[in-house]
């Protein structure tokens, strides 16, 4: 899975296009507002129904934009034009059709991207996650299948409804019993914090990604810290780092430390409580 990144892949891919090219793109699919949810088809959704290489060009339009924030709406509104497109077609395409799934699972993947970044959760599992499980060949449902399950157990709260999906997916057993485990200690608080840490030690970078850009981290982070300044006057970082986050935070853990909580001078040493002196 790509992971789309910074201002410099924007200007890059900036310079792949000619003013004339970005126009004309533009003027094709992006300025026609019709969806095939609230309209009849316009020739631009037939066009793209039917032409791979219009399909193309307006994923090419859609990354050209992606960053820019004065074109949110139109990379939303497009994205989710691709998307309806594509489940309108997708029974005249075999599984072993490459280049359509692989096309679809680009705009899905944007998709992905784009909700999660802007915070939409419910459209993000609703018309992407749960729509690439329901429809998408196996090779392209596996790299989201931790993702859902998590989305499913920690955003929704639905622990059932995640142990039913991990019954019938790609997910191993012993990864459906962390994720289990997981969602046990951030629902039900049946365990502390520092042991959903641990399990977190087991997630691919992407299932990372999706539980800090969610925020379901920061929950778990603030959660440990109230737990620490409850057990502890003072502890060192790396302990606080192996103990209580797993090893999680190495990079930036000290420093978000330091601007919370008092240091002793010279040392790693948190200072959570200062000790009363009797006089």
């Amino acid at each position: 899975m790509y992971e789309l990144n910074n201002e410099e892949v924007l200007r890059k891919r900036k310079e792949r296009f000619s003013k004339f090219g970005k126009e004309a793109i533009i003027n094709d699919p992006l300025r026609d507002v019709a969806l095939l949810s609230r309209s009849g088809e316009s020739n631009t959704i037939i066009d793209l129904k039917i032409n791979h290489d219009k399909r193309s060009e307006m994923v090419s339009m859609l990354k050209l934009l992606f960053y820019d924030e004065k074109q949110l709406t139109t990379v939303e509104h497009g994205l989710r034009k691709l998307r309806e497109v594509f489940m309108s077609i997708r029974q005249d395409h075999r599984d072993e059709d490459e280049s359509f799934w692989k096309q679809a699972s680009e705009v899905y993947k944007l998709s992905y991207d784009f909700l999660l970044r802007h915070g939409q959760y419910n459209k993000l599992g609703g018309l992407v996650l749960n729509a690439i499980h329901e429809w998408f060949p196996l090779q392209y449902r596996k790299p989201y299948a931790k993702i859902y399950a998590l989305y499913l157990s920690h955003i929704e709260k639905d622990v059932p409804k995640c142990v039913d999906f991990l019954q019938y997916s790609s997910v191993s057993q012993s990864e459906s019993l962390d994720i289990i485990n997981m969602a046990n200690i951030y629902v039900l608080k049946s365990e502390s914090p520092r042991i959903w840490f641990h399990y977190c030690k087991n997630l691919k970078d992407d299932e990372l990604n999706f539980l800090e850009l969610s925020s379901v981290m920061q929950v778990m982070i603030n959660r440990t810290d109230n737990l620490l300044q409850l057990c502890y006057n003072q502890l060192s970082v790396k302990v606080a780092q192996q103990l209580w986050f797993g090893d999680h935070f190495t990079s930036n853990l000290e420093t978000r430390i330091k601007d919370k909580y008092d240091m002793r001078a010279g040392t790693d040493i948190i200072l959570f409580k200062k000790r009363q002196i009797k006089g």
